[in-house]
């Protein structure tokens, strides 16, 4: 039985051998641990602009220009024999409206602008008016006239046996308005300057292992002949006993 138990130690020792055993190389911890952070910081910067107009008003009246109604109409009279006809056509206007008034006739005839009624026609071609405007032996005319005052004023047309076509080409009178005037009196510029910080950071952990290093080939050898010396050993006694 004492010899069997010593076999097994002789063997066990032998496989512990560094001899027969291969160099460990492993990780069995962390050596160092550190760490890092990494920063980094930036900054904008932008203006602002404001501006502020003023303004300042005033009441007051305003001219504006409407049309007038003046409609299409055909007028005509009938002359005797080596004389003119006649025809007087009353216009109301306001003060300030412009006329504009196309003449169209089938024969030359007159026409004349008065400010006053002219009751009938003398035969003759001319009035004895003095008007205010006048235009002769015409078939295609037209009238361009600002009334300087309000009132009524009148058409005449003389000449031989005529028709006369009238039709307005954009007549308009002014209308007076009340109104607010504005208007800017100053302007104020405002500069605002702003400015923001971002920071920004990292951490990195950087480790490094350790490592258990492999017995060098002398220490090997010398760990291996002191376990072969106590094999022998442990032999040379089990044989003793055997042969005892």
């Amino acid at each position: 039985m004492v010899v069997r138990r010593t076999e097994m130690i002789i063997a066990f020792l032998i496989l512990l051998s560094p001899v027969t055993a291969l160099p460990v190389a492993q990780v069995i911890g962390l050596k160092n641990v550190s760490a890092r952070v990494i920063a980094s910081e930036s900054t904008l910067a932008y203006t602002n602009t404001l501006m502020h107009t003023y303004y300042g008003a005033s009441n007051g009246t305003t001219l504006a220009q409407t049309a007038v109604s003046f409609p299409e109409r055909v007028i005509g009279f009938m002359a005797p024999k080596g004389l003119c006809g006649f025809f007087s056509l009353p216009v109301p206007v306001k003060s300030g409206t412009l006329l504009t008034v196309e003449m169209t006739a089938n024969n030359p005839v007159n026409f004349y602008l008065l400010s006053d009624y002219l009751a009938n026609g003398s035969g003759s071609c001319k009035v004895s008016k003095n008007p205010i405007m006048a235009e002769n032996n015409f078939t295609d005319f037209t009238l361009h006239w600002t009334a300087p005052e309000d009132g009524i004023f009148y058409f005449v047309f003389t000449g031989p046996t005529a028709v006369i076509l009238l039709a307005d080409h954009g007549s308009v009178r002014p209308v007076e308005e009340s109104a607010t005037i504005t208007y800017p009196t100053s302007i104020e510029t405002m500069l605002s300057t702003y400015s923001t910080t971002s920071t920004m950071s990292s951490t990195v952990t950087v480790t490094t292992p350790l490592y258990l290093k492999a017995t060098s080939e002398h220490g090997l050898l010398i760990i291996g002949a002191i376990v072969a010396s106590l094999a022998l050993l442990l032999t040379v006694i089990a044989f003793a006993r055997r042969t005892h």
